[in-house]
Order: C-alpha cells, then sequence, then structure tokens
C-alpha cells in the first residue's frame, strides 16, 4: 500500500513561505532518503488577493480614501509514502516544527493494488 502525502503550506508573506517550503522539502527528502520512491514535488498555487477601500473621514471628504491590500500565498508539497505508519511519523516530525508566519494543511490518499479475481 503506498500513501500519497500533501502538505499546503499558507502564508501572507512570500519570503517567510519560501523558506518554510525549502525546510518542510529539506525534513521530506532526509526522512525519504533510504526509500526509491522519489524526492518531494513542489508546485505552486494561485495567490489569494483581497483589496478594499476605506474612507479616511466619512462625513465631507468623500475623495479621501484609503486603499488595502491582503495577498495569500500557497504552495502545495506533494511526496509518496511507503506505508501509512511512515507518512503519520513524517508527519509528526513535520507538525513537531514550528514554521514562523506559515500554517500548514497535511491531506492523505491511499492507493493498494486491487486483486484480479480470474
Amino acid at each position: 500500500m503506498t500513501v500519497n502525502l500533501s502538505i499546503e503550506v499558507q502564508s501572507y508573506n512570500d519570503d517567510l513561505q519560501s523558506s518554510t517550503v525549502d525546510s518542510v522539502v529539506s525534513i521530506i527528502d532526509s526522512y525519504l532518503v533510504d526509500t526509491d520512491l522519489g524526492g518531494a514535488r513542489v508546485s505552486s498555487l494561485p495567490t489569494k488577493r483581497k483589496v478594499w477601500t476605506v474612507n479616511r473621514s466619512p462625513h465631507i471628504f468623500k475623495k479621501s480614501r484609503e486603499q488595502f491590500e491582503q495577498r495569500k500565498y500557497k504552495t502545495r508539497i506533494s511526496c509518496v509514502c511507503n506505508s501509512l505508519d511512515n507518512s503519520l511519523d513524517l508527519l509528526n516530525v513535520l507538525y513537531s516544527q514550528e514554521y514562523l508566519g506559515a500554517g500548514l494543511k497535511a491531506h492523505l490518499e491511499f492507493s493498494s493494488a486491487v486483486p484480479s479475481y480470474n
């Protein structure tokens, strides 16, 4: 049975997000170095942008406005593990680390060989 593990890294700061992705990829590669399944694959997801405008003075100065923007960066890291125990150990190692300014979400997908009946 193989387990497809995908980890989504989210952050509001691009520099913190890229350093978090680098550290997670290095942990995954060092953990899966003895297996022949390959390393981590990194793919960037679209950046979410939220823009809003606020009146500075709502009474008489309608033309005086201030604009704000918030960006949310996302990256998905995918890898394949041999078994469920290996993937859970890897998740425990990843979640025991502290990633300041970034959040991690993990998704597990199981795949096993289907026996053929003749």
